[in-house]
């Protein structure tokens, strides 16, 4: 099964997803409304658990946290015939899930260097694997429990205008956005004027979105933030995407809808490593992923390339290398 086919694999199990309850339009979460200003100061240290790992005892990173969120379970997941080889079994009716990852293979190919050899290139394939949650399987047990991840971020405090609750921001969310704003350099937030829309402008590095009051759930203002943070890591000095044909692209064009993906991916791996993500923002985020369907049943690889980018935009993010 060659790269292009295994995407649409991955695709097509994610469309599925998404369409099992029929229309999914995307809503638009905020309403206008007057906003408020956040202070940060002092450091402090925060753990973030996996929720997700392997039976190797390794987390899951990037679009399989997202298709293993789907299962409806967390914690350590294996393959059948890892279960079957440690005297285990799988459960009747259990379903798998699915799971991808890039591995390189090398070729030898006819051009020659410069000593009158063959040149060896290696090229990037990617599989798929089913695995099951160790919920389902009899016989074995649970064999790892993963460390937290450590991260330094500064704490902040509010101070809202009349009306905002200060206890609407959530601090774990708040000190990674404070954190990553720090680090960027030159990136800049507003979110704190009357706004009626969310959006990244990469010449001037700075990102809009609607005060935190303008949303009818908390979960749904981080959504939104972390989305157009993750358009962010696309600026030259952090991950450069917006290069070449990227720089100017058009709504809807190809590159404009991977970018799209890149940022929605984005933000919802976050809310769900965060505990902040709620059955509304994740159908949002669904409609959202809907949208672009057209443009990915167009080009599969695109659905993966746009994860893959996703993946390095959520350590960006977080400051993991």
């Amino acid at each position: 099964m060659n790269n292009q086919e295994v995407a649409k694999k991955v695709v097509d199990r994610m469309l599925e997803v998404i369409n099992q309850g029929g229309p999914l339009p995307w809503a638009k979460p905020w309403a206008e409304k007057r906003g408020t200003a956040t202070i940060f100061d002092g450091y402090t240290e925060i753990e973030m658990v996996p929720k997700f790992w392997s039976r190797s005892g390794k987390p899951y990173q990037g679009i399989n946290v997202l298709l293993l969120s789907l299962s409806g379970h967390e914690g350590e997941f294996i393959t059948f015939n890892q279960c079957k080889a440690e005297g285990g079994k799988v459960k009747k009716g259990a379903k798998s899930s699915m799971i991808v990852f890039w591995t390189q293979i090398s070729k030898e190919t006819e051009e020659l260097d410069e000593n009158g050899e063959k040149i060896v290139k290696v090229y990037p394939v990617l599989k798929t694997y089913n695995v099951f949650s160790i919920d389902d399987c009899e016989g074995i047990q649970q064999k790892h429990n993963p460390e937290p991840i450590k991260i330094r971020v500064p704490m902040y405090h509010n101070e809202p205008v009349t009306g905002i609750d200060p206890d609407s921001y959530n601090p774990a969310a708040e000190a990674i956005i404070a954190d990553y704003v720090k680090r960027s350099g030159t990136l800049t937030i507003d979110a704190a004027g009357l706004s009626n829309r969310a959006y990244y402008q990469p010449a001037l590095d700075h990102v809009v979105v609607p005060n935190i009051i303008q949303f009818s759930q908390v979960e749904e203002y981080y959504s939104t933030l972390f989305h157009e943070l993750g358009h962010s890591t696309g600026h030259h000095s952090r991950l450069n995407r917006f290069t070449g044909e990227a720089a100017n692209a058009a709504f809807g064009s190809e590159t404009y809808s991977r970018e799209e993906l890149v940022a929605e991916i984005t933000a919802a791996t976050i809310l769900n490593t965060l505990g902040l993500e709620s059955g509304n923002s994740f159908r949002n985020s669904a409609a959202y992923v809907k949208s672009w369907s057209e443009h990915i049943k167009n080009d599969p690889m695109m659905f993966i390339t746009a994860a893959s980018r996703a993946d390095k935009a959520v350590n960006c993010i977080l400051g993991i290398e």
